[in-house]
């Protein structure tokens, strides 16, 4: 075959990588079928069986996993299509204050269980601000000595209000101790309103206390230590980074034309594209109701167990769709 010089061919402007494509004798130009012939960047290698506009997921996804692993994906099967390994549950561990890490007792790769401690930051002052608290929320002396002056006004008013019926006392100074019994019944309200006002900063003191020690908020595997001991850590700045990997998701974009073969309940083969026998059945969870069109597939997402954790996040992975027995009818029929 004559090699194209670079200048007299087409090139693809819009991209890093230019294409080439052959020029034709004048008279000898046919009609392009896109399901056999297609526009390869230079340097790709050229699949030679191409596959309708519905196929093509599995087979531009191919390309990426090199020629090492190119061989280990079996494509002979229908509808084998390619996605990626995901946690079901993934959090970047942050605290709500900021602080100094004291104790941080979990590294990269441990097991933790929901409610296990991941990290503890200084908290003297907390602990003194919850002792002075307590102190005040435990003590009834300001309610009492209320109930005791009010207790003490409302005999004085009983005892005026006798001087008065025998006309010994004047109407005035009756007036005047009956303000003072209201006055004395709104220091007893006043009184129980603090208390309840300290048990409330107590609480919030307590809050504030056990913020400074935080928990694994699920069962998982810790994967990445941004912080170590010593270090200060600012507010809603991640320290630990916790994922879920059992189950594990499969994300996988499926097209369109073999929507039928997916449903929400159903099972699917899946395997590492570099162990394509290491197969196991995944529950499909979701499919999603929005499509790309671009490329005319939606987003298929599936749980497969990894009680084992051999399965890592990240993987591209190998799908194989259920076989169907019979065709499933069309809506409205």
């Amino acid at each position: 075959m004559t090699p194209v010089p670079r200048g007299r061919g087409i090139t693809n402007r819009g991209s890093s990588l230019p294409f080439v494509v052959a020029p034709q004798a004048p008279g000898s130009r046919k009609p392009i079928d896109h399901e056999r012939e297609a526009v390869v960047p230079s340097g790709e290698v050229m699949l030679k069986t191409l596959v309708p506009i519905a196929g093509l997921v599995a087979v531009s996804t191919l390309s990426s996993l090199g020629a090492s692993h190119a061989e280990a994906v079996d494509l002979s099967v229908e509808g084998t299509l390619i996605g990626i390994s995901l946690p079901s549950k993934v959090a970047a561990v942050a605290p709500e204050q900021a602080g100094k890490l004291v104790t941080v007792p979990v590294s990269d790769g441990d097991r933790v269980r929901a409610g296990d401690v991941l990290f503890k930051m200084s908290s003297k002052l907390e602990e003194l601000e919850v002792a002075r608290l307590r102190d005040l929320a435990d003590s009834d002396v300001v309610v009492r000595r209320a109930e005791a002056s009010l207790q003490h006004v409302i005999q004085e008013e009983t005892r005026l209000r006798e001087l008065r019926n025998r006309e010994i006392s004047s109407d005035r100074d009756l007036e005047a101790l009956t303000h003072e019994v209201e006055l004395a019944k709104l220091r007893l309200t006043q009184s129980k309103m603090e208390k309840a006002q300290a048990n409330n900063e107590l609480a919030q003191a307590v809050e504030r206390l056990a913020q400074r020690t935080v928990h694994s908020p699920f069962p998982g595997i810790v994967t990445q230590r941004f912080k170590s001991e010593g270090e200060a850590v600012e507010r809603f700045v991640p320290v630990i980074e916790v994922m879920t990997l059992d189950p594990l998701w499969i994300e996988f974009d499926c097209p369109v034309a073999d929507e039928h073969w997916f449903h929400v309940g159903g099972e699917v083969l899946v395997a590492p594209a570099v162990r394509p026998d290491d197969k196991r059945a995944a529950k499909i969870l979701h499919v999603s109701m929005k499509a790309t069109a671009s490329s005319h597939t939606f987003m298929v997402r599936a749980a497969v167990a990894n009680e084992d954790l051999r399965w890592k996040s990240g993987l591209k992975m190998v799908i194989q769709p259920p076989v169907l027995k019979d065709t499933p009818s069309k809506p409205g029929k």
